[in-house]
């Protein structure tokens, strides 16, 4: 039982947009081209896949222009959401969050639910559609749609994907997934061996056999945002996690990529490990979720049990509990830059760690704090310019806080 539920329970990382040559398919690490507009680019390894990603430019020469005078340019002010903080008399704090540790997770359960009541009125610009492979029963994932409009009405005052697609399938049906796969994004405006070389990674990235399967999801294109869901029938039934916490967690996927869609960036650049999968754990289980007595029943589940990814990471060794020490996971934090952690062991402690790590955050500023931090860097803004800006403290003193606080749920067995 508990191997099994660490295989399913473990799920694969986020998928970017891919816009143009930088940031899609490539062949071997370590590889660089020049592109038409004399962009050096350099395929690397993030996650499961090999991309382009721009390392520079290459400077063509030019006749030096007679020096003219320039009007100031109007400067424009980047409006970002104000996270709706935790209500209440006695606030969690930077100051008080460590003695308080056992209290984090009643407030951040608290703090989604509000945010869910706030952002109820709010208009959705969202298109959804979820389809089943032909041999596939829509009994699997009861509820599925209205699910994602609960992770819709989560993040709606952020920018949201145009389209969101999602496909369910089991192992059998891997060649259907790639062909649906492929012509929505032809439909997009790819072309067809982009579009066949991107469905091809992601339809097959739920399962690492076909024992079981999990989820992936991500911004494919600027406008279309895909989801696969792999069939796991020993838990799919029994385990509360696929039942909204799930589908909550991999439409926050295509949240985190959406936040980038116009820039020069993506987010597995710019932002740390363990909040990727921290922050789509955080919302999938804190909104998925209407109980708190539910609520803390998936989160025992989830987060007992650390691991690290072996063998691609369809595969997890477990990490004793006890290990679970402020300084393991100072360490773990530091270990965290991107983007090269995102194919390391540790990137899978973000189910567990860095979904504490990101709870503790909403508990102090509000679920939608842990989503500005894209938003932000997605602006121009270093993590840890975006960082301070948002909670007031710098991520270099947050982080020795947050890694005594999760210690300290850790050796409790608080989770």
């Amino acid at each position: 039982m508990f191997a099994s539920f660490l295989v399913t329970g473990i799920l694969v990382g986020s998928v970017e947009a891919v816009v143009s040559k930088a940031k899609s398919a490539c062949s071997k690490a370590g590889m660089t081209t020049t592109t038409s507009a004399n962009q050096k680019l350099k395929c690397v390894k993030v996650g499961k896949k090999l991309i382009w990603i721009t390392i520079g430019t290459i400077p063509t020469p030019t006749a030096s222009p007679t020096p003219t005078a320039s009007p100031t340019p109007a400067i424009s002010k980047i409006s970002f959401v104000t996270p709706l903080a935790p209500a209440g008399p006695n606030p969690l704090t930077w100051q008080n969050i460590e003695s308080r540790a056992l209290e984090v997770s009643a407030v951040a359960w608290q703090s989604t639910q509000e945010t869910l009541k706030a952002n109820s009125a709010n208009g959705v610009t969202t298109s959804i559609k979820v389809i089943y492979a032909p041999n596939t029963s829509t009994s699997h994932y009861a509820g599925f749609e209205d699910q994602l409009r609960v992770g819709i009405q989560l993040w709606n005052r952020f920018k949201l994907p145009k389209n969101s697609t999602f496909l369910v399938y089991s192992y059998d049906e891997i060649p259907w997934a790639i062909t649906t796969i492929a012509k929505i994004l032809t439909d997009s405006g790819l072309s067809e061996d982009q579009a066949q070389s991107m469905a091809k990674n992601l339809a097959n990235a739920p399962y690492g056999g076909p024992e079981c399967g999990g989820a992936n999801s991500g911004m494919m294109i600027d406008t279309q945002g895909i989801g696969v869901f792999g069939l796991c029938a020993r838990n799919e039934g029994t385990d509360p996690y696929y039942n909204g916490p799930l589908q909550i967690h991999e439409f926050t996927h295509q949240m985190q990529s959406a936040q980038f869609v116009g820039t020069n960036l993506n987010s597995q650049q710019v932002l740390p490990c363990w909040i990727s999968e921290g922050l789509a754990h955080a919302a999938g289980l804190t909104a998925g979720k209407h109980s708190l007595d539910d609520y803390l029943q998936v989160r025992r589940l989830q987060a007992s049990h650390p691991v690290l990814n072996v063998a691609g990471g369809h595969s997890s060794a477990p990490v004793d509990q006890s290990s679970m020490t402020s300084n393991f996971l100072t360490s773990y934090y530091s270990e965290s830059s991107p983007p090269g952690c995102f194919s390391l062991p540790s990137y899978s402690l973000g189910y567990s760690a860095g979904f504490l790590t990101t709870e503790a955050l909403a508990a102090i500023g509000g679920i939608e704090s842990t989503l500005l931090l894209y938003s932000r860097t997605a602006s121009g803004e270093s993590f840890e310019e975006a960082f301070k800006n948002i909670y007031g403290i710098t991520w270099n003193e947050a982080s020795g806080i947050l890694a005594k606080v999760v210690s300290k749920e850790f050796a409790s067995y608080n989770i």
